[in-house]
């Protein structure tokens, strides 16, 4: 270990034995320690110090380490089970786009000379902004998965997140369909057009992650927009809950396995805020 971790787990056995010390008043000794000690003092550091969950988790580490020492030398009998405290993480709002940032990534893949290039990109972002497909989800799909029939086209994910199937319908998205029709007619005269893959590369039968890398890297140059692809997943899921104002139909769109996270998409952003505070401005 480097020498600032030793001097850590140092420091957190010798707070161990003072505490020992104080409940017993003998010396810390693996003699005289019971199966219940460590456990009992993870409870003192939670509900009496009241300290973080990531500093008594270094604590605990530290005890588990020479716990196993000694259960090494055969001096420490019992199983060690000090499980960590879980940490609480904040959940923060997703970061969506904005319309001038949509629009300029959108014309920047018009701007695009390459007409391989430029269907296919369009394509794979609208699935994102318009029905909030995730990439990979995009990238996994079949040629059979996109179904265009009138009346019954949708998008069919077999393994989304979490290994979830989702059928998405896309019936009355002009401008989604439109993207559709125009890729599968410049992908059907490329070299890998017999690819079961819906999307192609120029080198390949399937676009890899260091195609869409490359995809967002021209289109960022293009644009001036630093953004994720993500990102417009976040932009639809914003966008139709505002439009909705629908929890429920907003979650059901997501595709999200816990509501807790499309709650998050309900939280107004700062220029939001601003708007209505002027809404009250000029009312009264």
């Amino acid at each position: 270990m480097s020498e600032n971790t030793i001097y850590e787990y140092i420091g957190a056995i010798n707070r161990f034995g003072i505490w020992f010390e104080e409940l017993t008043g003998q010396s810390l000794n693996i003699s005289l320690l019971k199966e219940s000690d460590p456990l009992d003092y993870r409870t003192y550091l939670v509900h009496t110090k009241k300290l973080v969950p990531k500093t008594i988790n270094k604590n605990l580490s530290a005890i588990r380490k020479w716990l196993n020492m000694y259960r090494r030398k055969g001096a420490w009998q019992y199983d060690i089970k000090i499980p960590d405290i879980k940490e609480q993480k904040k959940l923060r709002a997703p970061k969506w786009l904005e319309p001038e940032a949509i629009a300029a990534i959108l014309y920047a893949i018009s701007q695009e000379k390459n007409d391989f290039l430029q269907a296919r990109d369009r394509c794979i972002l609208y699935f994102e902004l318009y029905r909030g497909i995730r990439i990979g989800e995009s990238t996994d799909l079949q040629m059979d998965d996109v179904i265009l029939t009138q009346g019954k086209q949708r998008v069919i994910i077999r393994e989304g997140k979490g290994n979830k199937y989702a059928e998405i319908d896309i019936n009355g998205s002009r401008k989604l369909i439109g993207a559709i029709q125009e890729w599968i007619s410049i992908r059907s005269k490329s070299r890998f057009a017999s690819s079961p893959f819906f999307f192609i590369s120029t080198r390949s039968g399937e676009v890899t992650n260091g195609a869409v890398e490359k995809m967002v890297d021209r289109i960022r140059k293009r644009s001036h927009v630093i953004f994720t692809t993500h990102q417009l997943r976040h932009t639809f899921i914003h966008d139709y809950e505002r439009e909705t104002k629908d929890l429920r139909l907003t979650h059901e769109a997501a595709r999200h396995t816990d509501i807790n996270t499309t709650l998050l998409y309900t939280q107004p952003t700062q220029k939001e805020v601003s708007a209505f505070y002027q809404i009250l401005e000029n009312k009264y």
